[in-house]
């Protein structure tokens, strides 16, 4: 394996655990190509857009939870919340965040710069409380997923197929050598940290065993 820099790193096996939106980007080359099949597999996930953000205002202002969609569903693919990031953290500061996903996050991860992203939260924000998030507002954080070269995106939503098809052929080694493992290859637990986690264990007994 060579990395970008011209590191070369030599093993046996490896385990490929990079967003699908990477993998489908081709930023990684291997030699010899990947199969047709799995490479339409890969291609045959949805992963969305992706972003967190973090405001500090002088004064609380905002509910506690905000959710535009359906109840309890804001890590749909329809669905964003807004929630008090400071509740019960025993934190004197007022931290308002923002959790967005897919077709919703669209609207702030296709800006520019972070600037504009924060003026369209605080805009947004402006409608929501009459004003108050540009009379309050201090600080903020974001978090775009979507612009990080080695993420770009939330997690995987969709498949263009049969789920346990596409994922048993992204999962079937190279020549035992190549392995993949991640959040979109999890059955059970899909689009999750806990299904990225459960993958990989998977996957690494996996390579143990042959």
């Amino acid at each position: 394996m060579t990395t970008v820099n011209g590191v070369e790193y030599t093993s046996d096996k490896v385990l490929v655990t990079v967003p699908i939106k990477v993998l489908q980007s081709n930023m990684i080359n291997f030699t010899p190509s990947l199969s047709a099949a799995k490479i339409n597999a890969i291609n045959s996930i949805s992963m969305g857009a992706g972003l967190k953000a973090f405001i500090e205002f002088e004064k609380k202002f905002y509910a506690d939870i905000t959710i535009e969609g359906k109840l309890f569903e804001a890590i749909s693919t329809d669905d964003k919340v807004y929630y008090d990031a400071a509740f019960r953290k025993g934190s004197d500061l007022n931290v308002l965040g923002l959790f967005t996903i897919n077709e919703k996050a669209e609207r702030f991860t296709s800006l520019e710069n972070d600037e504009q992203i924060i003026a369209a939260i605080i805009s947004e924000l402006d409608g929501m409380y009459g004003g108050q998030a540009s009379q309050h507002y201090k600080n903020h954080i974001i978090q775009n997923w979507s612009r990080e070269l080695y993420i770009l995106g939330s997690c995987s939503y969709d498949f263009d197929g049969s789920q346990s098809g596409i994922v048993e052929s992204i999962i079937e080694p190279v020549h035992n050598q190549i392995y993949f493992a991640g959040e979109a290859l999890s059955i059970d637990s899909q689009a999750t940290v806990q299904g990225a986690c459960e993958s990989g264990m998977e996957v690494v007994e996996m390579m143990i065993n042959q």
